[in-house]
């Protein structure tokens, strides 16, 4: 049996890997959430054969704190924990492709729980994987949350109107059940190195303007081309607030 913990469980990626987990043999799901002490952090630590490090803050309207708290405070807090108890668990951290250059709070909170983890790995020799998320899209995302994607889907599927502000701005993107099978592989794989940074195996390059095109055809007709996989993943999205609404 695996025990798996997952940090962030109650959010869009967090339900999903949660869901994922649950549905496989010989997994024992581990969860940590804002509600949570931080008794309850060293309780699940102690108890973890791996990490799925998936609390953050993502919001654009929060505050400078509550980035570094909930994205750099927490990774220190979970990596002093784990030296503390002279533990190497292997770790799975999604940040984001912001991480690199950032130019924002964001970013810069991301970067610093990112080296933290490096730290951590040089330490201990713990496996850590980074994961620098692009632009994410899937079931159970927030619309006016922080996916821009998701709040077309759900203002058009209540008859609402968009706005698309740059149709040429260039996007990649990348479908949450798609990352799950991703991050469900690192359960049994051997990380070729112990600290490394990771893409998603299937993104989709497109543009605002693309992305408006296609999501105004379902709304018209709605039928995705079945010959698009990024159409089809879409579709299936764009159902899930369909459904909402009825």
């Amino acid at each position: 049996m695996v025990n798996a913990l997952v940090t962030g469980a109650k959010g869009f990626l967090g339900t999903a890997l949660v869901r994922k987990l649950d549905s496989l043999p010989n997994i024992h799901v581990l969860v940590f959430n804002r509600d949570h002490s931080e008794a309850e952090l060293v309780s699940t630590l102690e108890q973890a054969d791996i990490i799925f490090h998936l609390a953050g803050e993502v919001r654009p309207q929060s505050q400078d704190s509550e980035f570094e708290r909930s994205n750099a405070e927490l990774t220190e807090t979970i990596c002093a924990i784990l030296e503390r108890m002279s533990k190497n668990t292997p770790v799975v951290f999604a940040s984001t492709v912001h991480a690199k250059q950032p130019k924002n709070s964001y970013g810069s909170s991301k970067q610093r729980a990112e080296e933290r983890l490096r730290q951590y790995s040089e330490l201990t020799g713990a496996s850590v994987s980074i994961y620098r998320l692009p632009h994410m899209f899937g079931p159970g995302c927030k619309p006016h949350y922080n996916s821009v994607i998701t709040t077309w889907m759900h203002q058009l599927s209540h008859g609402q109107e968009i706005n698309v502000f740059d149709r040429s701005l260039p996007m990649t993107y990348v479908y949450s059940l798609d990352l799950m099978d991703d991050w469900i592989k690192c359960l049994d794989e051997q990380a070729s190195e112990s600290f490394q940074f990771l893409s998603p195996t299937i993104c989709h390059d497109t543009t605002l303007g693309e992305i408006e095109d296609v999501l105004r055809k379902f709304a018209a007709r709605g039928e995705p081309d079945h010959h698009s996989l990024f159409e089809r993943k879409l579709y299936e999205t764009y159902t899930t607030y369909l459904r909402e609404k009825s």
